[in-house]
């Protein structure tokens, strides 16, 4: 091991025991952990520094011959950030110690930065208290159900989907995944390989699936929930169900507005065929008429009422054009109103 991490001071440990011995006289910024140290388990000794006032917030990963989302789960419940599974090639576990490392030095610079604005986090902290206390959760849903139907994509949709669960202290990381898009949004925290694993997995679990110490995976048919302080799990599922009805509203509003722009393009394009058909049609037909009138012995006065005539059916034909045009500017009017945009620089020209 020591050789794949060169660029690092490692030092190890044989056993369970011997590991939290090293420890507090170390004070690591990442651990690597065999699931199966002898003594023990890897995940106790992950419990053992969760558990320290010193030391607590190294980054854990876990080695395993296991594959199987069970053993993940006890690696996230006992405070892993990654897992790696045997056999594993050595480049990608070098490049998860490098990542983490990083990721130790941004979250460093991040405290740092926290530390000089506690003032302003008590005071968020409060106002959210305080929200907390004058709304319910009754109506906290409902809310959210009304703000949803004017939401125009995914990002705002999830970002008052967060303002709820920031209210109510629901520390939790959402997955949505439909024939569109397969996306974890995080609520502005960090997030580890092995919360994004757990949620990219969940599917093969049950609809809640409880697990650890207050934690929880949600799941319906477009949106996943991972918990790590579940309070009241039928609130949480009734905000995921409206979510999810959200989630398929909007997605419904998108396909409708392609669907419409699809129909533009094709109508545009057969207009022009179209078009050209008739130009090409009435060119032909006078062409005919000169001809026939030459071979024939047409009087001039004949010749032009023929051509008179074609002229009189291409003048309603355009007439019909400008018809459809002034029906498309009223459709696209009502397909503005209908979807509740009101800004003139947000309106869509459908036609």
């Amino acid at each position: 091991m020591q050789s794949y991490l060169k660029e690092f001071q490692v030092t190890t440990a044989q056993s369970k025991a011997e590991a939290i011995e090293l420890f507090p006289g170390y004070m690591p910024d990442i651990v690597l952990l065999d699931v199966s140290m002898g003594d023990g388990t890897g995940y106790e000794v992950s419990m053992n520094i969760r558990q320290r006032e010193v030391g607590n917030d190294a980054v854990i990963i876990f080695i395993s011959a296991s594959t199987e989302i069970k053993d993940r789960l006890k690696g996230y419940d006992s405070g892993g950030n990654d897992y790696v599974c045997k056999p594993f090639d050595k480049d990608v576990l070098v490049a998860k110690v490098i990542a983490a490392a990083e990721q130790r030095q941004l979250k460093n610079e991040l405290q740092s930065q926290l530390a000089t604005s506690s003032a302003k986090t008590k005071s968020a902290e409060e106002n959210a208290r305080t929200a907390h206390d004058s709304n319910t959760k009754t109506q906290a849903i409902s809310h959210f159900l009304q703000q949803s139907l004017f939401f125009k994509n995914l990002d705002m949709l999830v970002e008052e989907f967060y303002k709820i669960t920031n209210t109510h202290h629901i520390h939790c990381l959402l997955r949505i995944h439909t024939d569109r898009t397969q996306q974890i949004y995080s609520n502005n925290k960090e997030t580890n390989p092995l919360e994004k694993e757990l949620l990219n997995r969940s599917t093969e679990l049950d609809r809640v699936h409880h697990f650890g110490n207050n934690r929880a995976i949600f799941n319906s048919q477009k949106v996943s929930l991972l918990v790590s302080n579940v309070d009241d799990s039928d609130f949480v599922i009734l905000l995921i169900n409206t979510l999810e009805s959200s989630v398929t509203a909007i997605e419904n509003k998108i396909e409708f507005i392609e669907a419409i722009l699809q129909f533009k393009e094709n109508n545009y394009q057969l207009k022009v065929e179209l078009a050209t058909i008739v130009d090409d049609l009435s060119t032909e037909i006078k062409d005919e008429i000169f001809d026939l009138a030459v071979k024939a012995g047409v009087s001039e006065q004949e010749e032009d009422r023929f051509i008179k005539t074609v002229e009189r059916y291409q003048s309603q034909m355009e007439n019909l054009f400008s018809a459809g045009l002034l029906e498309e500017e009223r459709m696209t009017e009502v397909v503005n109103k209908a979807m509740n945009i009101e800004k003139e620089e947000d309106e869509i020209e459908l036609f």
